[in-house]
């Protein structure tokens, strides 16, 4: 079976309050998935990181998230 369709939202004063807080979400989730014979294509698993205009283009730094062994692709834009 697959899960479809999921988005993991985390708020953070910093990039790594931010990164910090998602891995671990990121792995609670991929860990629940694992229990329940359910599997994520982590081809198609993107990390996206929000933040004004202004501000955005400032930080230099990838968030390095994780799914199990791979690490996830950053984007700046999606489809959903």
């Amino acid at each position: 079976m697959f899960a479809d369709d999921v988005m993991i939202y985390v708020m953070g004063k910093t990039v790594r309050d931010v990164k910090v807080a998602l891995q671990k979400c990121v792995n609670s989730a991929y860990q629940w998935y694992n229990n329940n014979r359910l599997s994520i294509n982590s081809s198609k698993s993107n990390v996206m990181l929000f933040g004004s205009q202004r501000n955005i283009h400032t930080v230099a730094e990838d968030l390095e998230i994780y799914m199990g062994d791979t690490q996830l692709k950053q984007v700046r834009s999606t489809r959903y």
